[in-house]
């Protein structure tokens, strides 16, 4: 089996991406990018009765941008920097629908059937199949 650098030194002109798809020699084909953002689909999501959860939240930017979409949002990070300068973005824009607090995406501090919609754009990838199922709960 190659060793992702050996590919990458191989094959310089394909971009990173796909280079690290050939790290285990498995073939793939792009067919084209997704068309539809985040944007989109978070907008299509919400009403004024939502209750929204951002998980993986960051500095609170796409929670903050839709916050005139929906009721009540609530961002959680593990990242304590991230948070401060997620609540300094909701204090700056003067923004009251939305709080932010410290949580862990496996462990939700929330009760069942809580939120309407739950997203992340680059939330938690570890024990993805754990925090799934705790978003569904």
């Amino acid at each position: 089996m190659k060793k992702i650098a050996d590919i990458v030194s191989e094959y310089s002109d394909i971009d990173p991406l796909d280079a690290y798809y050939w790290k285990h020699e498995i073939g793939f084909c792009k067919i084209e990018r997704i068309k539809c953002g985040a944007d989109s689909i978070i907008e299509s999501a919400m009403s004024s009765e939502s209750d929204v959860l951002d998980v993986g939240c960051g500095d609170g930017h796409t929670l903050l941008k839709h916050s005139s979409l929906f009721r009540e949002g609530i961002g959680i990070d593990e990242s304590g920097f991230a948070l401060k300068q997620a609540t300094k973005n909701a204090e700056k824009h003067k923004i009251d629908n939305v709080s932010f607090i410290k949580a862990k995406a496996i462990s939700l501090p929330f009760e069942r059937d809580r939120f309407n919609f739950i997203f992340t754009e680059r939330g938690p990838l570890g024990h993805a199949d754990s925090t799934l199922n705790e978003a569904i709960r």
